[in-house]
């Protein structure tokens, strides 16, 4: 079964988006992810590995990005085999040029569990922000997707202010349930935070 799911960009959403600067540092606090939930239910977050010891890691990148350039981050991982093959995933971020407010040393990380990242600045001053919203492109394979409803697969960030995950505006997100393939395509990363691929019942 192959699903394709098209949620179009707002363009209002860009407007607003460009009116007020992007803090990094808005994600101190951050939700738990045995109790997450949204506005409309709770969250499940798509797995990605599971480990006997469930020691959870971090697979992660960092990037010197310049106002004048801008950058991008690639993070690849590839974990266990099941029956569609080697659990593989691959995350890309895209921040455009003259949208930072300052040149920052930017870090990406995907958790090697479940489809949940990570975008913060390391070794930088409090403070910055952007003008317009970096876009995450998530592609993997070879996920176990039994029992859950391709239709209902989305990107979410935390938001530290409600405590809740709030849905991402994204151009489209593709599902095919047998081969375990889920790409979500040019989401708009709000403000620096943690964002997860996850399904809300």
């Amino acid at each position: 079964m192959k699903t394709i799911k098209k949620l179009s960009k707002l363009a209002a959403t860009g407007v607003l988006m460009s009116a007020f600067a992007l803090n990094f540092n808005a994600c101190s606090e951050q939700s738990p992810l045995d109790s997450s939930k949204t506005g409309n239910g709770k969250l499940n977050f798509l797995k990605i590995g599971e480990s006997v010891t469930r020691l959870s890691k971090k697979v992660s990148t960092s990037e010197f990005v310049t106002y004048k350039d801008g950058g991008e981050l690639i993070v690849e991982y590839k974990g266990i085999e099941n029956d569609n093959g080697a659990v593989e995933a691959k995350l890309t971020l895209k921040v455009f040029s003259e949208t930072i407010s300052e040149d920052a040393e930017l870090v990406m990380s995907l958790d090697d569990q479940v489809l949940v990242g990570n975008v913060d600045v390391g070794f930088s001053p409090h403070g910055i922000t952007f003008s317009s919203p970096a876009l995450l492109t998530i592609e993997a394979k070879s996920l176990d997707l039994s029992g859950v409803n391709p239709h209902l697969i989305n990107i979410y960030y935390d938001n530290p202010e409600t405590g809740e995950w709030e849905l991402m505006n994204s151009y489209g997100v593709i599902v095919k349930t047998e081969d375990g393939y889920v790409k979500i395509i040019d989401a708009e990363l709000p403000h620096f935070s943690r964002y997860a691929v996850a399904w809300s019942n």
